[in-house]
């Protein structure tokens, strides 16, 4: 018989390392056959214990990843939006950003509320991980091209990199974002970014 969604998490538990092992292989690694462990794992994402969490949102994220979140995907987007904005673990709030980036389907809620989470997380790698999921949507993102604009500007250098390499895969389609880009390419004062930018400048014309 077939173990469950919280069974696998029990098994993390387990004082057995090869138990445990077992356990993290199995939930990250879930397929389009285990849909099935959706809400369990939805539920686990709730729970106190910060590795079950990280575990569970893993076996979100792959079965994401392979289109298999089936009729429950809205749901799974509204929980994970809560656990990018809420939970006190900056790595469970990057891992549910890297499911959301995965759910297309949902961008119209999926994309405004990754932009929530970059403009008040205080964390860099969880407003990183945010921009990286923008990029991954491409164009189920492209209401986003203003904030990605904005975030040139953000605070730490690596965040405005990363918002200047989305800017080559989000489609920037206002005329006077399109002059932002341009004027940016020019004089940010990141030549890593000015860097990323000509690409975008480049890639925004040739579309």
């Amino acid at each position: 018989m077939r173990k469950s969604a919280i069974q696998w998490l029990d098994d993390l538990r387990d004082p057995d390392k090869r138990v445990a092992h077992r356990a993290t292989l199995k939930l990250g690694g879930l397929g389009a056959a285990d849909a099935w462990m959706v809400p369990q794992l939805v539920a686990a994402i709730s729970e106190g214990d910060e590795r079950r969490r990280f575990w569970a949102i893993t076996g979100l994220w792959c079965l994401a990843r392979k289109r298999a979140l089936g009729i429950t995907a809205d749901d799974v987007c509204r929980r994970l939006i809560e656990v990018a904005r809420t939970d006190s673990a900056f790595g469970i709030r990057q891992a549910a950003l890297m499911v959301l980036a995965r759910c297309p389907a949902q961008a119209e809620t999926v994309v405004p509320a990754i932009v929530d989470v970059v403009r008040a997380d205080a964390d860099t790698l969880v407003r990183e991980e945010g921009i990286r999921a923008l990029t991954t949507l491409r164009r189920a993102a492209a209401s986003a091209a203003g904030f990605l604009v904005s975030a040139l500007n953000d605070r730490d250098a690596s965040v405005a990199c990363h918002a200047a390499i989305a800017l080559k895969f989000v489609p920037v389609k206002e005329p006077s974002l399109v002059r932002a880009v341009i004027r940016a390419s020019k004089a940010h004062p990141d030549p890593a970014v000015r860097s990323q930018l000509e690409a975008a400048v480049r890639v925004q014309r040739r579309r």
